[in-house]
């Protein structure tokens, strides 16, 4: 079983918001492109279009997971060798929890808290602990498990345009299954960022809506 600081959902969030979207506008634009005669083939084609771009976004969402951590795990370092240095101690501490609980750093599960508070306490004590910046073996799996969830998330809104009888039906069902993601995707983004879910899930699901109604009325 993969464990929650490999694969946190959080981290992953935007990225699939982006895939999904990204998805219902790539499959719209070359369905509108296409011409009556190639509907048989169109289908299968705009889908491995689509699958390959999916899969590149998951892999460069995978090496940004990779280096981020460490770059978070280093910034908050870096506030912690403020701490030692700054004459208010508690202004300094209090300070450095406000950093590692707002939004810069709320997708970091509490196990990676966890771990990076007894880092910092490694370093304003002299122990002597493997670099922050360092990229682990976690980090690699981390990479690997989010950017295939990445993927995953984008491959089955396009199912559909291999089992459709018709480009038309694939075409207007990947834009529901799609628009359907974005509103599930929007509710718990907001969650995680501590936003508005409502108005951020009607946000993006009317973007996904616009997207399928245009397609529909330009023929795609």
């Amino acid at each position: 079983m993969v464990k929650k600081e490999i694969v946190d959902v959080s981290e992953s969030m935007g990225a699939m918001l982006f895939g999904v979207l990204m998805t219902i506008i790539t499959v719209s634009s070359l369905s509108i492109a296409g011409t009556e005669t190639e509907v048989a083939a169109s289908g299968i084609a705009i889908a491995v279009t689509v699958i390959a771009i999916n899969l590149g976004h998951g892999i460069i969402h995978g090496y940004m997971i990779i280096f981020e951590r460490g770059f978070k795990r280093g910034k908050i370092l870096k506030h912690a060798l403020d701490i030692k240095a700054s004459d208010n101690q508690q202004d300094a501490i209090a300070l450095l929890e406000k950093d590692i609980n707002n939004s810069a750093f709320g997708d970091l599960n509490s196990e990676l808290k966890r771990e990076i508070a007894l880092e910092m306490h490694a370093k304003l004590t002299g122990l002597n602990r493997p670099s922050p910046l360092r990229t682990r073996k976690e980090d690699y799996y981390a990479g690997f498990f989010n950017g295939l969830l990445v993927f995953l998330v984008s491959l089955l809104i396009v199912l559909p345009l291999l089992i459709a009888p018709n480009l038309q039906y694939g075409v207007i069902i990947t834009g529901a299954m799609g628009t359907l993601c974005l509103a599930i995707l929007g509710w718990f983004h907001a969650k995680y960022m501590f936003r508005n879910r409502l108005l951020t899930a009607a946000g993006v699901t009317f973007a996904g809506l616009m997207i399928v109604v245009i397609t529909i009325v330009l023929g795609g």
